[in-house]
């Protein structure tokens, strides 16, 4: 079965107008994380911390996800742009961008695409402006049948109140991280 991949090479975002989320340091760290809705085989994926940016940072760290082009139609990208604090991250903003609108403007092009979406901050309000640099890469193959490295896509359940653990997914090419603790899709490759 093939599958397109979506590689996203830079995030940027301008023109934010932060307020200060915590009292013990004068820079604020930000990073975006990146997931596709309505994939099962989506993990979310998370930039380095921008420090030094403020209002206005850049991330430059490549991002690969594998679409299922039947399902695109219900997928959406969403980036959510996050403030690092001590206890617990804050969602300043985000962006959500149907799958459908991507593949149908940049699915055939060549070349990496620039974009530009309004972040939209958790009480609904436009505040600044996300940019993404991205391009629909070749076909992704995977053998079939069993031992042949088949991947296996399930729901993780959510991490027990008493904070019981989890373990890493695993997936061509290295890790992903842990599933979220509210839950989430991972995958594992059977036979391996």
């Amino acid at each position: 079965m093939s599958h397109p991949t979506l590689d996203i090479s830079s995030i940027s975002a301008k023109d934010l107008k932060l307020k200060k989320v915590s009292c013990f340091s004068n820079k604020m760290g930000l990073y975006a994380t990146v997931s596709i809705n309505g994939s099962s085989n989506s993990s979310e994926q998370k930039t380095p911390i921008d420090k030094n940016g403020g209002s206005n940072p850049m991330w430059n760290s490549p991002m690969k996800f594998i679409i299922n082009d039947v399902l695109a139609a219900q997928q959406t990208v969403v980036v959510k742009l996050k403030a690092e604090r001590i206890i617990r991250d804050k969602v300043i903003g985000r962006v959500r961008v149907p799958m459908k609108e991507l593949l149908d403007n940049y699915g055939d092009s060549k070349g990496e695409n620039h974009i530009s979406y309004t972040v939209v901050t958790p009480s609904g309000k436009a505040k600044g402006v996300v940019d993404l640099r991205l391009k629909f890469g070749e076909l992704v193959n995977y053998p079939t049948g069993p031992g042949h490295g088949v991947v296996d896509v399930y729901q993780h359940p959510p991490t027990p109140a008493y904070g019981g653990g989890h373990l890493p997914a695993l997936a061509y090419g290295g890790g992903y991280p842990p599933a979220p603790a509210y839950g989430g899709a991972y995958v594992r490759l059977c036979g391996a």
